[in-house]
């Protein structure tokens, strides 16, 4: 538990609003009830939440970087994908060929080294990439 308390005493002076968390009191009760059920220490179970939080961060990071990869059509292209248009649809709204818009899908989906435009979707929805003005 000395973790916790070090991590608490260096949170000092920090906006806990600012990093959109609970009162650490109640963040520590969870800690310790989620202990309990998994049979383990705090200290252990700190550890675990601190390590997907970081793989969470790391796999946030890596998809933003490569959505600025992309060309402002392919951003505009996978924008519309996740709000469900067909390749045709697509092609109408920006007056291009069906088949330039699939070179851009297939180009999209090698950057997110993804296979299918349901993968797209769905990683791009979860993290919230995407601006819907852009469409």
């Amino acid at each position: 538990m000395d973790l916790w308390w070090d991590a608490c005493n260096q949170s000092e002076g920090i906006s806990i609003k600012k990093l959109k968390i609970d009162s650490p009191r109640d963040i520590l009760d969870e800690v310790r009830a989620l202990a309990v059920r998994e049979d383990c220490s705090e200290s252990q179970i700190i550890l675990y939440l601190l390590d997907q939080a970081l793989r969470l961060h790391r796999l946030n990071k890596q998809t933003h970087q490569r959505w600025i990869s992309l060309s402002l059509r392919e951003k505009q292209v996978a924008a519309l994908i996740c709000s469900g248009l067909t390749d045709r649809q697509i092609a109408a709204r920006f007056v291009i060929s069906p088949e330039t818009v699939k070179t851009h899908v297939r180009h999209i989906l090698r950057k997110f080294h993804l296979h299918s435009r349901q993968n797209l979707r769905d990683l791009l929805l979860e993290r919230e990439i995407f601006e819907p003005g852009w469409f």
